[in-house]
């Protein structure tokens, strides 16, 4: 199938670029549910991959907001603006470094408002984060694709579907039931007929209203007869 033959070829780019410790990764942009390419460095951590282009300040900038975003309870993986630009780099690098205030860099303390704003500029321009369809600030594609490991360091839940961090889904309903899928997790997961949409931890029902797939009684059903006169 043409499916397999580009998984097949995109295997042997990667037996090919794997001498150079890049490989081409496939990750689906949770906000879009598009699946994307892009070639990654497998040697590089993850301050590495900011490093080459951000200033220290930057990236612990763009840390912060990846932790604000990661950690919305709602499951949307967003933060407003205001929210991000009010971030304090003073208390991000205290939380990390475990330092006394008067320790703390002067470029941290002294990150202004105007280089949060370019920063965020930049990171936005460079995909390393997104625009929301609320015009609030998520997570980006490049992100997506490189920085996978630090989502687990966040401990964000796992999708129960796919078993990738659950950024922006869908929770269940039931406040004590930690479970949440992708949107285009659940379409593939309640598409059929015979599935039950409900939670598959606690058994509550799951709200497929905005999920654009029909109702299971209404799938193959006949159209009503409209009666003559």
């Amino acid at each position: 199938s043409r499916e397999r033959d580009f998984h097949e070829y995109i295997g042997n780019i990667n037996k090919e670029l794997g001498f150079l410790q890049f490989e081409v990764r496939a990750s689906t942009n949770q906000y879009d549910g598009r699946v994307y390419y892009g070639m990654i460095n497998k040697v590089a951590d993850e301050q590495a991959k900011l490093g080459t282009q951000y200033s220290l300040p930057q990236i612990a900038f763009f840390k912060a907001l990846m932790e604000a975003i990661l950690q919305d309870q709602s499951g949307k993986g967003q933060i407003s603006n205001i929210d991000a630009l009010n971030i304090r780099l003073e208390t991000q690098v205290k939380q990390e470094s475990q330092v006394e205030f008067n320790q703390i860099p002067s470029a941290f303390k002294q990150f202004s408002m105007a280089q949060k704003e370019k920063s965020l500029e930049d990171l936005l321009k460079n995909r390393w984060l997104c625009t929301t369809e609320e015009g609030k600030i998520g997570m980006g594609i490049r992100a997506f694709l490189e920085l996978r490991s630090l989502f687990k360091d966040f401990e964000v839940p796992f999708c129960d579907v796919c078993n990738e961090a659950g950024i922006k889904a869908e929770l269940c309903q039931n406040e004590e039931c930690s479970v949440r899928m992708h949107n285009y997790c659940l379409k593939r997961k309640f598409q059929h007929q015979q599935v039950a949409r409900v939670c598959p931890s606690c058994g509550s029902d799951w709200d497929c209203s905005e999920l654009n797939i029909e109702e299971p009684d209404t799938i193959g059903a006949k159209p009503t007869e409209v009666a003559r006169k």
